[in-house]
């Protein structure tokens, strides 16, 4: 990819601080700093989560983050205040239980630099054991 994209990833996580340093060591094996200049947002209503994350950026030395705890009054709230705080017109959205597959950020952010598209979506797998959370 010849040319530098600007892009943000934004983390959404509740209560996930054992789930989310999985989720953040994937970003870094999704040839993340061969795009360009990464902007990660991690947005929690807990302390435990934030902690967690700052530990695990601080290790990896990513340039740009933001770290925003929420009221806790529910994800669209939570998604809509990272919003107003990115600094890219490119973001991607993920949970704090999600992990990224090798080449996902590629493969996300090149469909917009290659082409006029609106959208783009991945296979969601968690991290985490569905049989204990909501049931499925």
């Amino acid at each position: 990819m010849n040319k530098l994209v600007k892009y943000s990833l934004i983390i959404t996580a509740a209560y996930e601080e054992k789930s989310i340093r999985k989720t953040i060591e994937s970003i870094q094996g999704s040839n993340a700093n061969i795009l360009g200049v990464l902007e990660i947002l991690v947005v929690s209503p807990d302390d435990a989560t934030l902690e967690a994350a700052q530990a695990v950026i601080k290790e990896e030395k990513y340039a740009e983050v933001k770290y925003i705890k929420d009221a806790g009054q529910g994800k669209p709230v939570a998604l809509n205040n990272a919003l107003e705080k990115v600094m890219s017109n490119l973001v991607i959205l993920t949970d704090g239980d999600m992990y990224l597959g090798d080449n996902a950020l590629e493969n996300l952010v090149l469909g917009f630099v290659k082409s006029d598209l609106g959208g783009v979506t991945g296979k969601v797998v968690s991290v985490d054991d569905k049989r204990t959370f909501f049931r499925y």
